[in-house]
């Protein structure tokens, strides 16, 4: 889980700690990021955020240059913790809880296996859809 909180953004609305439960994240100004800021200094992609252990993560560009660290210009990859601030354009907001730990893994093989020894009835319908994700992933 990735724990931060926007202490600066030219909307006070902004202003607010964010919860994610994600082993990675992206910010940017694209209403598909998983932070969104609709402002013109900040790019579609401008970050993606990734859990890397329990206490750090690596923050990297990507439709940015450059972004700044605890007040330094930074541009690629870097590694943060708690406590630390990111800043782009107007927005600043720093990390106040990491856990990579709390992640749940889905086993989505053992899931299916349990559903086929369930029953005949499942069985056609977990034969069909096994047979149309090969044919998918095939086609990739």
């Amino acid at each position: 889980m990735i724990f931060l909180e926007v202490t600066n953004s030219p909307d006070p609305d902004f202003i607010s700690p964010y919860e994610f439960y994600f082993k990675s994240i992206s910010v940017g100004s694209s209403k598909k990021s998983n932070l969104y800021f609709p402002f013109k200094e900040i790019r579609n992609y401008h970050l993606k955020i990734s859990l890397i252990s329990d206490d750090k993560v690596s923050v990297k560009n990507i439709d940015a240059k450059y972004y700044y660290s605890n007040g330094k210009k930074v541009s690629g990859d870097k590694v943060h913790t708690i406590g630390d601030t990111v800043k782009i354009g107007d927005i600043e907001f720093r990390f106040t809880k990491l856990n990579l730990s709390s992640i749940p893994v889905t086993d989505y093989e053992q899931l299916f296996r349990d559903a086929y020894n369930r029953g005949a009835q499942s069985e056609f319908f977990l034969e069909q859809l096994e047979h149309e994700l090969k044919n998918l992933e095939d086609l990739c």
